[in-house]
């Protein structure tokens, strides 16, 4: 407990000038007080410190506002404080310690005389009229979000917004966020499910039993891989959610992660946010990044704790084959590192590749977890559900997280999951052929107008090199030229990390007509600016 006094004295001062002269101290009760006393003031007891100040003044500690003196009395915003008014000494009792500073505020101070004294007031503004000079109030935001860097998409997503408000069409090729509705099966299932009464309860934080259930059956029939629904099958507000307190479950201060670089930044931050550290490896060569893995676990000390990887790769669309995972599974084991596995775009495979799951290599299960996601093989992204299986006890403490933080996903939606994986496994290849042309009618854009791009095996991104001249414009800038210029908006490949540097984002989540149109307004744009420089 901390005891703050305040003293009014000189009665002369404050009826001439206005002012007064104060004395305040902070000290706890456990200290041995000192005295000082005047002809016109009560004796009281004092720290070997003291403020004096010849205006009143508003108390501050840690740059939040405790206090200020009005009428005579102090006016609180802090909590469970003791007031007591002892004639010229009004003492406080605050259930905390020291680092008391102080600010002046324009509002006049009530003496209060010893008695026999001449009283003098000056009248008092109301509360509501005190005007405060300086220290504003602030918010001490943790430690964690302080670490996290400027969102570099928002600016780019911020002007976005501006020019759609003004009227332009822009054609967002930005974020991987589909534009195509589920299967009509899906929507009716969810329909049927709202009118039951009892899905609108709350569900369970793992997922309900017949949804884990199926996603089992479909790891069985799509991978060969068999997962136990109650221990090794958990649902999740999409992929990203079940990452971010996966990584919160399973790391702390001390702790380092490999992620792989250009880096989707929910695997970067995501550590962060659990206080841990990151190591980004260069991922656009496989091979390279297997060995750079064995290499960073052999000479950092400690070793590693958690590996993540990410295929097929968001940004740079980089695949693996099998044998990639078995090697991955060997280092695990030797090095003692758990995997996390990212497999959002595990159905989005064009030209006949098929990309592998890191549960259906052997000993997959004893080290590492897999997410998966429904918003893109079924066009689900706003209804957010995904899963995480694997290693149980992996699960088991992404399952303890989630049972403190939320209630599960809406049961209609779950119920409407079972039915897209039980019933509409058609529609993904329907929607892989879709991406495919899209991929082509972008690509073959790029190159007619003299870009270098390389048609990924998968996922719903093509990664460009920014052509030169405008490679030394930087991602940034060079975004935001074909924005504003173009009316085409993509993500900046500095978004992704340095790695990410000197290459462009772009999603293929338009029509091919609006792809095309896209390179239409990209072409125009790069060459009114050459012509006006020429």
């Amino acid at each position: 407990m901390t005891n703050v006094q305040l003293l009014i004295t000189n009665e002369s001062q404050l009826a001439h000038n206005r002012s007064v002269i104060c004395a305040v101290k902070s000290r706890t009760e456990s200290e041995t007080p000192g005295h000082i006393c005047d002809a016109q003031t009560p004796g009281f007891p004092l720290s070997a410190f003291r403020f004096a100040f010849e205006t009143p003044r508003l108390l501050f500690r840690d740059r939040q506002p405790a206090f200020l003196v009005n009428a005579g009395l102090f006016v609180f915003s802090a909590s469970r404080a003791f007031l007591r008014n002892c004639g010229q000494t009004i003492v406080l009792n605050l259930p905390s310690r020291g680092g008391w500073c102080v600010s002046r505020i324009r509002t006049p101070l009530e003496f209060r005389p010893a008695a026999g004294q001449r009283s003098t007031e000056i009248p008092m503004r109301s509360e509501s009229e005190v005007l405060f000079e300086d220290n504003p109030f602030t918010i001490p935001v943790a430690d964690r979000v302080r670490r996290l860097p400027p969102y570099l998409f928002g600016t780019i997503n911020k002007r976005k917004y501006q020019l759609r408000v003004a009227g332009v069409d822009v054609i967002d090729l930005g974020m991987g966020n589909p534009t195509d509705p589920p299967d009509p099966l899906i929507i009716k299932k969810i329909e049927e499910s709202l009118v039951d009464p009892r899905n609108h309860r709350y569900s369970v934080s793992n997922g309900i039993s017949n949804l884990r259930k199926e996603v089992s059956a479909r790891y069985l029939k799509r991978y060969g891989v068999r997962l136990d629904p109650n221990d090794e099958v958990l649902a999740c507000l999409g992929s990203k959610e079940g990452f971010s307190h996966l990584c919160l479950a399973l790391m702390g201060p001390g702790d380092t992660a490999i992620v792989p670089a250009p880096s989707f930044p929910i695997h970067v931050y995501s550590v962060m946010l659990a206080s841990g550290n990151v190591i980004a490896l260069d991922v656009r060569d496989p091979d390279k990044f297997l060995r750079n893995i064995a290499y960073t676990c052999e000479h950092l000390v400690p070793k590693p704790k958690v590996v993540v990887v990410n295929f097929p790769h968001n940004p740079s669309s980089t695949v693996i084959e099998s044998d990639f995972y078995v090697e991955l599974v060997r280092l695990a084991k030797k090095h003692h590192f758990l995997v996390i596995s990212d497999f959002a775009y595990a159905d989005i495979c064009y030209d006949g590749y098929k990309a592998p799951s890191f549960l259906s290599t052997p000993g997959a299960l004893d080290v590492g977890v897999e997410l998966t996601s429904m918003s893109k093989s079924y066009s689900m992204a706003g209804w957010r559900i995904g899963f995480c299986c694997g290693n149980r006890e992996m699960v088991r403490a992404l399952a303890t997280i989630k049972g403190y933080y939320d209630y599960g996903i809406f049961q209609p939606i779950q119920i409407a999951a079972i039915v897209a994986m039980r019933h509409c496994d058609a529609a993904i290849d329907t929607m892989a052929a879709e991406y495919q042309s899209r991929r082509d009618a972008l690509c073959d854009g790029l190159k007619r107008i003299g870009w270098t791009v390389e048609p990924p095996k998968a996922g719903m991104f093509i990664w460009a090199e920014i052509p030169e001249p405008w490679k030394k414009m930087g991602s940034i800038e060079f975004a935001m030229k074909l924005l504003n210029e173009g009316g085409v908006a993509v993500s900046p490949g500095r978004g992704f990390g340095t790695e990410g540097e000197g290459f462009l984002r772009m999603a293929i989540v338009e029509n091919s007509q609006r792809l095309r149109q896209a390179i239409r307004q990209i072409d125009k744009c790069l060459t009114a600016t050459e012509a006006a420089s020429a």
